[in-house]
């Protein structure tokens, strides 16, 4: 029996299904979103001044600054000398508003001329994000799913409580890379883990459901970080998030798919019979057969080096014959495949750059650090499922170009709005609500990318057309965190950069091929004949499909119902 069949056959979405994909989504998204953001709150900069000596006032000590909104305040970086009118720096160290509590800033002093190791911290986390990327997802390839998931989620446990009684910033930049290769190891397995629960045409729900729990574990963070205003007890409570995850040897089982795919029949046997047990369905003794290895070819289009899940068409078995073997030269000899990949990893780079750099900047917006971090991940939700709208609908290229150049043109309206209007009334609140638009917006555009991206791809490239991407994406996530840097500085560089950029690429992607009703491409010759968009006999095609997909799920909800006999003439329970 094909894997899809019988994974198909346990129900479209089955009690057993639905029980190990939450816990594999919440075990990796609540440790995984809360160590990329945490920093936002243990390394937020409070207002701060140049200590004052004793038998010395302020008012003869620091000497006050004027912003380019005419808005004069205490200097934080330096001091008058000796009870002169020179200045020197801060000589006796500085004293901070604790509104945020201690944070890695107050406790060591990051400020003046050390202002950025909060945001180099960030950017040596992605780099480990970029390196856990390439070597955990071969590691789970080779050696299975399961135990290098769980390996990534116990030692990040660990490194979590360690990097909470971090002596000094070196050292608590360095298990900042480490946690950062963990996390995304452990992420990329466990949303494959997820997918591969499923038969692949449920497999894009699946996907857009994980980046919902994202979003709740992220509006979660915001309430913790409210009553923890100590940045080693917040840290201390990030790094235990995913211990209860030490459960997990006992009720996470291995991927199906890896273990047919890897000649463990027995194994996926077993599994199959446990999950129809807990289902209360009947199944074939024997589902599986040595015939079933011929899975492992398929495994390489489905296999965790695509990090993604597919919406359409890549359970369908592909003649081998048919499909063509390639090599990254043949991309060069292809000016369709440049051209492409030039725009897609344009595409991937801006997304990442403005989703992570907005987010990095949310403690900059006006009002409550709390509620504004709460409201960030709020805007996800509807972006999430304004993609799911709109993508089957409306294909890939114009919801992805229109939510580009709505993300752009609030964010460059955010350096526009004045901070006061004529009549005095306060816009800083119209200022961030303009940035959680674009917040919405870029969400809604990077999940759109991550499925466009590998379909413009034939078969033996796309892997390596979705990895390019995410490669050049991660680099822009290693500068990203120096955009909050800049917005402490000269706070209208980063939105006008992001605006620009979100523009011109969502008008770029409208000379990308449309792909929506078009199945996945085996050959470059496919690809270059492919237009811009669909010709009247592939829009006829697309609805005939849909209408096809239809009857199946028709006919799948009796099934799963047990209103129809399984394979083998064997009854279901009802």
């Amino acid at each position: 029996m094909d894997v899809d069949d019988a994974i198909s056959r346990l129900g479209r979405y089955s009690k057993w299904q639905l029980l190990k994909y939450n816990l594999l989504s919440f075990g990796f998204n609540l440790s995984g979103s809360w160590q990329m953001v945490v920093i936002i709150f243990a390394g937020m900069e409070p207002s701060h001044h140049c200590k004052v000596p004793d038998n010395s006032t302020i008012n003869e000590t620091i000497p006050m600054e004027t912003d380019d909104d005419g808005v004069s305040s205490l200097s934080k970086c330096s001091m008058y000398f000796n009870g002169t009118n020179e200045t020197t720096s801060c000589s006796n160290g500085w004293e901070y508003s604790m509104e945020y509590g201690p944070t890695i800033i107050t406790e060591w002093d990051l400020v003046c001329e050390r202002n950025y190791y909060s945001e180099l911290s960030q950017s040596v986390f992605s780099g480990g994000v970029m390196v856990g990327a390439v070597l955990f997802t071969w590691l789970a390839d080779t050696f299975g799913r399961k135990p290098i998931h769980l390996f990534c989620q116990y030692v990040m446990v660990v490194l979590g409580v360690i990097i909470a009684f971090s002596p000094d910033i070196t050292t608590f930049i360095v298990l900042r890379f480490f946690i950062g290769a963990l996390r995304e190891g452990s992420g990329l397995v466990a949303i494959v883990m997820c997918c591969e629960l499923f038969p692949a045409s449920q497999r894009s729900i699946a996907g857009t459901a994980l980046q919902l729990h994202w979003s709740l574990c992220w509006m979660l963070l915001a309430l913790v970080a409210y009553f923890v205003r100590t940045w080693r007890y917040l840290l201390l409570i990030t790094g235990l998030s995913c211990s209860f995850t030490i459960f997990y040897i006992w009720f996470v089982d291995e991927s199906i798919p890896w273990l047919v795919a890897n000649g463990k029949l027995e194994k996926a046997e077993r599994i199959i019979q446990s999950a129809a047990k807990f289902n209360k369905i009947q199944y074939p003794k024997y589902v599986f057969t040595k015939s079933d290895a011929t899975y492992k070819e398929k495994n390489n289009e489905n296999g965790i080096k695509k990090l993604i899940c597919y919406s359409k068409n890549d359970s369908k078995t592909v003649d081998k014959s048919s499909v063509k073997s390639y090599t990254i030269l043949d991309i060069l000899k292809s000016k369709t495949l440049i051209f492409n990949t030039l725009i897609m990893c344009f595409l991937w780079f801006v997304n990442i750059l403005v989703y992570y750099g907005l987010s990095l900047q949310t403690g900059y917006l006006a009002g409550n650090l709390y509620l504004n971090f709460f409201l960030s991940g709020l805007v996800e939700v509807p972006a999430y499922l304004a993609v799911t709208f709109s993508l089957n609908r409306y294909g890939r290229r114009w919801p992805v170009c229109i939510f580009h150049i709505m993300a752009g043109l609030f964010l460059i309206a955010t350096i526009l709005i004045p901070k006061k209007s004529a009549s005095g009334t306060d816009l800083s609140a119209l200022v961030t609500t303009f940035s959680m638009i674009g917040k919405f917006a870029i969400t809604a555009s990077f999940a759109a990318v991550v499925l466009f991206s590998p379909e413009i791809y034939p078969t033996n490239l796309r892997n390596f057309g979705f990895g390019m991407g995410s490669f050049v994406g991660r680099i822009a996530g290693i500068i990203a965190p120096f955009s909050a840097y800049m917005a402490k500085t000269v706070p209208w560089v980063p939105a006008t950069v992001f605006g620009v950029l979100s523009i011109v690429v969502g008008l770029m992607t409208l000379l990308l091929p449309e792909t929506l009703g078009r199945p996945l491409p085996q050959t470059i010759e496919e690809v270059e004949t492919w237009t811009r968009t669909l010709s009247p006999e592939e829009v006829l095609r697309w609805k005939e499909t849909q209408e096809r997909q239809r009857n199946i799920h028709h006919v799948e909800s009796f099934v799963a119902n047990g209103d129809l006999a399984m394979e083998l003439s064997t009854p279901l329970k009802t």
